[in-house]
């Protein structure tokens, strides 16, 4: 996928279809364990492009800040935890397509050099009727590198939006919530009260009437003896 990407020659001057299609006829050439269709591996590739792109995303926030004395793995360590904790990750699983950012994160939009000197991928224009696609006036390359001018934006699928996390309640709320709970901590306690006190009434029922009948038989047996 990368090499057809950031082809020299052919770059963005492609339709997604015809992208997908060499990537086809790439993929196959192999061969691979599993045969699969121009469509089954761009269903296969957006299965998991969000996941990728929000890992590197989190990656480029950590190696911004700088660590004095920290190595590549620590930053990778910080990216990984950052992304169980993300609060578009609902599940808190795991990134497990590490293998797929270690091939593309040196390519394109994953490239920290771009994201750090403020590179912006080129966008792409219709050229004709026939869906072909042209780079605009305004691209640039980065350095003297004729390939870094192109991005891994495959086609026009839209990748599912970043849910930012809910907004902090306000102060009356927050006190309305705290006032609730204390309630209904003081409601349990009494019911707990209540009913240790009918468990002590009861327990005194039972002793008093146990004693009543124990005396009642002593004077019985006092009863018969006199006779």
């Amino acid at each position: 996928m990368i090499s057809i990407s950031e082809n020299p020659i052919i770059g963005n001057n492609q339709t997604g279809d015809a992208y997908w299609n060499k990537i086809e006829t790439y993929y196959n050439d192999a061969p691979p364990m599993v045969s699969r269709d121009a469509h089954n591996l761009r269903s296969h590739w957006h299965m998991f492009k969000s996941k990728v792109n929000r890992f590197n995303d989190l990656y480029l926030q950590v190696k911004s800040r700088y660590r004095s004395g920290w190595s590549d793995n620590k930053y990778h360590v910080e990216a990984r935890l950052l992304y169980i904790n993300d609060p578009s990750n609902k599940t808190s699983a795991p990134f497990t397509y590490e293998h797929v950012w270690n091939v593309v994160k040196d390519h394109g939009k994953y490239n920290s050099a771009t994201k750090v000197h403020g590179f912006q991928a080129p966008k792409r224009s219709k050229t004709n009727n026939s869906g072909g696609y042209a780079s605009s006036d305004s691209d640039a390359n980065f350095g003297d590198n004729p390939k870094m001018f192109v991005s891994l934006e495959d086609d026009d699928v839209q990748e599912p939006p970043y849910e930012p996390p809910s907004c902090p309640i306000g102060r009356d709320k927050a006190k309305a919530k705290v006032k609730l709970k204390v309630k209904a901590t003081e409601e349990s306690s009494q019911y707990e009260l209540k009913k240790l006190s009918l468990i002590h009434d009861l327990s005194l029922s039972n002793k008093v009437r146990t004693e009543a009948i124990e005396k009642f038989e002593k004077r019985i047996d006092k009863f018969l003896e006199l006779k």
